[in-house]
């Protein structure tokens, strides 16, 4: 039997993100969202990624969300 898989977000914050990884969440989500109040910049989401150990991420789109993703996908 597999352990459940434990979630949080979407995180806003680097000291968000570390601590949910240093309690033992297994997936941490950040948004990508255009219009939600929670939307981070794919920039400062890969920031924060980088300080991570642990945790899968997941991100939070809709279909606007995509034009972000093209505007950095050569980074």
């Amino acid at each position: 039997m597999h352990k459940p898989l434990l979630k949080i977000g979407p995180l806003t914050s680097l000291q968000d993100a570390r601590s949910s990884a240093a309690v033992g969440f297994d997936l941490v989500t950040f948004s990508l969202e255009r219009g939600s109040n929670q939307k981070l910049s794919v920039s400062l989401i890969w920031n924060i990624v980088q300080w991570l150990s642990g945790p899968e991420i997941v991100l939070e789109m809709n279909r606007f969300s995509l034009e972000e993703l093209e505007d950095v996908k050569d980074v």
